[in-house]
């Protein structure tokens, strides 16, 4: 089984490359065996760019990564599966809602349906997002990729922060590197064939 994960910056995936030994192959691409990192840059259109070239080649994708939790649900360092996906950048596009906007995005209906809700957007948040309990830049595009190409995949996000700045460049690798045990069976699992995607 053939898995890639995506990750927005190599800080927050570093200690996975470390742990698998993987080498760099490409200017953003890190591979060894049947496992591939790929790191896309921050933000929804560099993630569904950097993508859009794998999307045949991969048997299982993940997206692994940290994020921010802005309503007190989650503490920090704490491993979160989302399960929903919104994106946050333009009005119209509330949970639940059907707008135009919403009627303009083919996945939208699809990627918001179960909780906890990942809200993605092209800058830094601080203040709560209606709806959405995790705040990053980029699991909106990856889900959506997936579910556009009808790929299996799962998100994995470790809460770096609480909406500070500070915090978050403090804590992008480490809290990844708490949680190693989890997302290593997680890989290794889909490495075996023995992870199933969400239920898009």
């Amino acid at each position: 089984m053939k898995v890639l994960i995506s990750a927005a910056l190599q800080a927050e995936i570093q200690p996975i490359i470390d742990h698998y030994a993987l080498t760099q192959t490409a200017p953003d691409m890190f591979s060894g065996g049947d496992l591939s990192v790929l790191v896309t840059g921050v933000g929804l259109l560099r993630v569904a760019t950097r993508l859009s070239p794998h999307m045949d080649e991969y048997d299982f994708f993940l997206n692994i990564g940290s994020c921010g939790c802005i309503n007190g649900k989650y503490g920090r360092f704490e491993l979160v599966e989302p399960r929903g996906f919104m994106q946050g950048d333009f009005p119209g596009f509330e949970l639940n809602t059907d707008t135009p906007a919403n009627r303009l995005d083919p996945c939208y209906l699809g990627l918001t349906g179960l909780t906890p809700t990942l809200c993605s957007v092209n800058r830094f948040v601080t203040e709560p997002i209606p709806g959405a309990e995790l705040v990053d830049m980029e699991g909106y595009a990856f889900a959506a990729m997936m579910i556009t190409y009808s790929r299996p995949f799962r998100v994995l996000k470790a809460v770096s922060d609480s909406g500070d700045r500070d915090e978050f460049h403090s804590s992008v690798s480490a809290c990844i590197e708490a949680n190693m045990p989890a997302i290593t069976a997680a890989i290794d699992e889909a490495l075996q064939g023995r992870l199933r995607g969400l239920p898009y």
